[in-house]
Order: C-alpha cells, then structure tokens, then sequence
C-alpha cells in the first residue's frame, strides 16, 4: 500500500497554543457525591469484612516439609531426567508414594508432581551439572 503524501501551500503554524485554565470547581463536590469516597460504602466495609476473615497465602503452603522430603524430591527429578521418563509419571508417582508406603511420613510428605519436578530439573540440577562440566 502506497503512502499518501499531503502538499503543503503554507509552512507549519508557529503559533503558541493558549494555557489551559483549568480549575476545581467546589460545586462538583456536591454533584458528584459517590465518588471519591469508596471507604465509606457499602461495598468497601464488605471487601474490607471479607479479608480479614481470609486465610493469608502463606498459610496455604506447608512450611514443615522435612529437609529429607526436599531431598527425595530432588534425587526422584534427577532419576526422572537421567533415565529419560515422561514428566506425567511424576503426577501418577506422587500419588503412588503413599499408597506404597502408608506408614512413611517421607511418603506422606512427598509431593513432587509434573510442574515441581520439571522446576527442579530446569532451575536447580541442570545449571548444578551444567556448572560441573564447563568447570
């Protein structure tokens, strides 16, 4: 598509532009009441009841996972990528894990799915052994 060029008879306007005279006007405040003002609405005191009855977000993880959990986890994602197996088997073993060993609080606390597994690989062994072989 071709640009379409527009001739000019006369030179640019060096004309300055007037200043704005913008100004508050105080009878605003009366017309437009709502707004503004959001902390003393209905709304606000609902949102504001709903989150402090929440559960904060760090509560939703599980903080006294054993450091022999995070280590099973670990050697299962190295064993994982060293023998080349689907990542969908790590969802179906961390289930298995408990079943197969229903008295192992390590079986109980290991949780290490497809999306966990694949973090451990990319983020913690690969740069580990990848530092390993360049040095």
């Amino acid at each position: 598509m071709a640009k379409r060029t527009v001739e000019r008879d006369e030179p640019p306007s060096t004309k300055k532009r007037p200043k704005r005279n913008c100004h508050f006007d105080k009878a605003w405040i009366q017309e437009f009441q709502g707004i503004g003002v959001s902390s003393k609405g209905k709304h606000h005191k609902e949102m504001a009841t709903a989150s402090s009855s929440s559960r904060s977000i760090t509560s939703m993880f599980n903080p006294k996972v054993s450091e022999s959990a995070i280590k099973a986890e670990a050697l299962r994602a190295m064993f994982v990528a060293k023998h080349n197996i689907p990542l969908l088997a790590s969802d179906h073993a961390n289930k298995l894990f408990p079943k197969m060993f229903p008295d192992s609080e390590l079986a109980k606390q290991f949780s290490c799915g497809r999306t966990k597994t694949t973090a451990i690989v990319t983020q913690a062994l690969a740069p580990h052994f990848l530092n390993k072989v360049t040095s």
